[in-house]
């Protein structure tokens, strides 16, 4: 297969563009979803249902559970007693580690760095 470069390079800048300009529209659409939302959680918590059924469908109140942890060292603590590592994820912060990587080329002992190539492209529409 032969590349014609003009004609891939106008396709993906129209193509680029036009993800843009969907953005714009998709973030639109989510803002204003959010506030229909959010009047429908105002209406049912002062009417005090969990759920208002209409003609195109039904909005349901629903409970969800996010966990922080509020002192790191206890955590591990329990964690180390309990023999629970399981509630815990393993995620290191990137951005720290490329930081102590320029400043000393280390890297904390039992962290591991994998390098994944990935094709990125930077066109800049000519005027």
């Amino acid at each position: 297969m032969e590349l014609n470069l003009k004609e891939a390079t106008r396709e993906y800048l129209e193509l680029k563009m036009k993800n843009t300009s969907l953005g714009n529209e998709i973030k639109e659409n989510k803002s204003r979803m959010a506030e229909i939302e959010r009047d429908f959680k105002f209406y049912m918590t002062d009417a005090e249902v969990k759920s208002v059924e209409t003609d195109f469908g039904r909005f349901k109140l629903v409970d969800k559970d996010t966990y922080q942890i509020s002192d790191k060292q206890a955590m591990i603590d329990w964690c180390a007693q309990a023999g629970r590592a399981d509630v815990v994820q393993s995620r290191v912060n990137s951005a720290v580690l490329r930081e102590m990587l320029k400043e000393d080329g280390l890297l904390p002992e039992g962290v591991n760095m994998n390098i994944i190539p990935l094709a990125q492209f930077s066109v800049v529409r000519k005027k």
